[in-house]
């Protein structure tokens, strides 16, 4: 295998080296053929990494670790050397996503994502090889946390909350960079208080011209906050109302406490467990909704606040998480759309409601652009004469 792989690479070093397409080549297919030799050959890589770390390979050249040595080997930093090693060894015991990433049905993503939840709860590696094939990665990522999540517990949202931290540190000679670490519960009235100020403050500065990145909205209204205490700060961002969504299949919910398979997450922050969900619904404020969710369809809202808010838009929120068209995984700043438009008598129901990103929408709105199909699965259809959208 080894001569092999060495005249493999030879002769590929050869027909690469320029970096340029050949003026014949459909450049796509070569991409497509180019991925699918790398995946091969990171399931090869992957698997000579287990050996090296099972054998202990890497010794006798004064390193500390395997990964000291996959790092310094490989040229790499030792974030992804140890995301390397941890991959390597979740793969070796998780046989079907290994050949699954061999044949190149799956991505590296993909398969370190598949394997080390693997790891957590075996029974689910099938489950989620076919999820992997079905939908996007950011989809497939958030499968696999909760499968982590429901296999970890109560014992571990203890562990993560014994060790959290919140550090401000200096960063050069005028910047201050904020680190911090704590379960997911405790975060999520902070983060999703802060996506609303920053989506705000977005607004506002595309309307005066301004285009900044999220990132910078976000520094800013983490800075307005001492405004929510008294302190000063922006009163503008004072008002600012969010809203938690905590998405709860009905069994974990009535039991207490998720099983693998089942959900508990907090929109936009990550899995969570069922005991923190019933403390964070506990809390005042009124800013929490829990959605109830029976086979994958939604069953109730429960609003946790003092004021009941309109229905309608309570189950279109916990339906529709993310951009109702297949594929995009915009959470942000989504909007409410009639599928059947309000001026030609479509009701304002759920049933004829959907929430798209403003990209999609505008495409259905501005440019004739059709909506098929029902969410998360819709699917735009392109008016006749159109190409492509802008």
């Amino acid at each position: 295998m080894l001569s092999l792989l060495k005249r493999i690479a030879a002769e590929l070093e050869g027909a690469v080296g320029a970096g340029r397409v050949p003026a014949d080549a459909d450049p796509v297919a070569l991409l497509d053929a180019f991925e699918r030799i790398g995946r091969v050959a990171e399931a090869g890589r992957l698997a000579a990494l287990a050996a090296v770390e099972r054998l202990r390979a890497w010794q006798g050249g004064g390193h500390e670790s395997v990964t000291q040595w996959a790092a310094e080997r490989s040229g790499v930093t030792m974030g992804h050397a140890i995301a390397s090693v941890k991959t390597a060894k979740a793969l070796a015991s998780a046989p079907a996503t290994r050949s699954a990433l061999a044949a190149g049905r799956v991505s590296v993503q993909q398969a370190a994502e598949i394997a080390q939840a693997a790891q957590a709860d075996p029974a689910s590696e099938a489950t989620l090889l076919a999820a992997a094939s079905a939908g996007t990665a950011a989809e497939l990522r958030e499968k696999c946390r909760m499968v982590r999540a429901a296999a970890a517990g109560d014992d571990e949202h203890e562990r993560v909350h014994r060790t959290r931290s919140l550090r401000f540190r200096a960063d050069g000679p005028l910047a201050v960079r904020v680190d911090g670490r704590m379960t997911a519960d405790q975060a999520a009235p902070m983060m999703v208080w802060l996506q609303a100020a920053a989506d705000r403050r977005a607004a506002e500065s595309r309307r005066a011209g301004v285009i900044e990145p999220h990132e910078a909205h976000m520094a800013d209204a983490f800075c307005s906050m001492p405004a929510k205490i008294g302190s000063g700060g922006s009163a503008k961002d004072v008002a600012v109302r969010a809203t938690v969504y905590v998405y709860v299949d009905q069994p974990a919910w009535d039991r207490g406490r998720a099983e693998p398979g089942e959900r508990c997450e907090i929109a936009g922050v990550g899995p969570t467990t069922v005991a923190a969900a019933r403390r964070l619904a506990a809390q005042p404020g009124g800013m929490l909704k829990i959605a109830i969710r029976n086979d994958g369809n939604l069953s109730g809202v429960v609003n946790t606040g003092r004021y009941v808010p309109a229905l309608v838009r309570s189950a279109l929120e916990a339906r529709d998480e993310r951009c109702a068209i297949k594929g995009c995984t915009r959470r942000r700043g989504l909007e409410r759309d009639h599928r059947i438009e309000y001026g030609r008598g479509g009701p304002t129901s759920l049933e004829n409601l959907h929430r798209l990103c403003a990209y999609h929408h505008s495409l259905k709105t501005h440019l004739g652009w059709r909506i098929e199909g029902d969410p998360p699965n819709c699917r735009m259809i392109r008016p006749a004469g159109q190409e492509k959208p802008p």
